[in-house]
């Protein structure tokens, strides 16, 4: 059983893992939604952070793993060549309050990231006041302390015409996060929301081969609530880059073709309780489209109040 995998059992999130934890000559995935999703206009004014602007379908890459399998032998099997020394790794994410789900990508990811950039902020995108949970919590992150670039953006207490512009706001600051890091050309670059995990494995062979596109996104194994629950293969928005900092950006939206077959997990909504439910639901951007784009926040919660009685309080 590997991290990822214990990990998901020690925080209730089931057992259903084992046949997850390794791709063996992964075959190519259809990509659903990709034109539709990808290239969907947004009204939001948010000042580019979100960026749609390849049109066709995906270039599927195929990913080929198996254990006891050298690193040489993988890259050559993917038609790349293998480095002599690997490149650093740096991971950044904005976290909110997924606690469980940065613990156990920190516990997956870890052997290969050279740092982890975490953003953290005292309001949400939509400017409600929030405690600093990471900060709060740091002790249960020491196991990784040494490598963990934490940054507090102040947040902003005036609500937003729209909750998006609070979004852009923090990963323009992520920007800044990373060059405090240390982060250079020629680094790999991972970039994706917390709970959209990009296997060990994966990241092994990138920073080890040469001769990959200098832009890949993930396909991640779509799961819903759990990792017990998986639905897909159509997470597509994580990506990894080769960084280079006259264009590097952080954000997350379709920035190229190429995609990464079976390259990691995305549970979205696999929390423990509710009230984690609620301030994540509430507050994220997201709650504008759920009846339509910016839907009344009143006419919001009635939709959402019989949604989060299917999960448990904490007593």
């Amino acid at each position: 059983m590997n991290t990822l995998s214990r990990n998901c059992m020690l925080h209730g999130h089931g057992g259903g893992f084992g046949e997850c934890g390794f791709v063996v000559f992964a075959e190519e995935k259809v990509v659903q939604g990709w034109s539709s999703e990808g290239l969907a206009s947004t009204e939001s004014g948010s000042e580019g952070c979100l960026s749609y602007g390849k049109e066709g379908g995906p270039e599927v890459i195929p990913h080929y793993y198996a254990e006891n399998i050298s690193l040489a032998h993988l890259c050559e099997l993917h038609g790349w060549s293998l480095r002599t020394n690997p490149r650093r790794v740096f991971d950044a994410v904005m976290f909110s309050n997924e606690i469980d789900l940065l613990e156990i990508r920190l516990q997956e990811l870890m052997p290969y990231v050279t740092k982890f950039v975490v953003l953290e902020s005292n309001t949400t995108f939509t400017s409600r006041p929030k405690p600093l949970i990471y900060q709060n919590n740091e002790q249960r992150f020491s196991f990784v302390r040494d490598k963990v670039t934490y940054s507090f953006l102040p947040g902003q207490t005036l609500p937003p015409k729209d909750p998006f512009v609070n979004e852009g706001r923090q990963r323009r600051a992520m920007d800044q996060g990373l060059r405090a890091a240390g982060i250079a050309d020629g680094d790999l670059f991972i970039m994706a929301d917390v709970d959209e995990i990009p296997s060990a494995h994966t990241i092994r062979l990138l920073q080890s081969c040469d001769g990959f596109p200098s832009i890949m996104h993930l396909q991640l194994r779509k799961y819903l609530y759990s990792y017990d629950f998986h639905v897909d293969f159509n997470s597509w928005r994580s990506a990894v880059y080769v960084f280079d900092s006259k264009v590097t950006k952080y954000q997350h939206g379709r920035v190229t073709n190429n995609i990464l077959a079976d390259a990691g997990w995305h549970c979205s909504f696999c929390f423990r309780y509710r009230r984690i439910h609620m301030l994540t639901v509430y507050d994220i951007p997201h709650i504008w489209t759920l009846s339509g784009y910016r839907t009344s926040f009143a006419r919001a919660k009635i939709c959402l109040k019989c949604f989060l009685r299917s999960f448990p309080s904490e007593n």
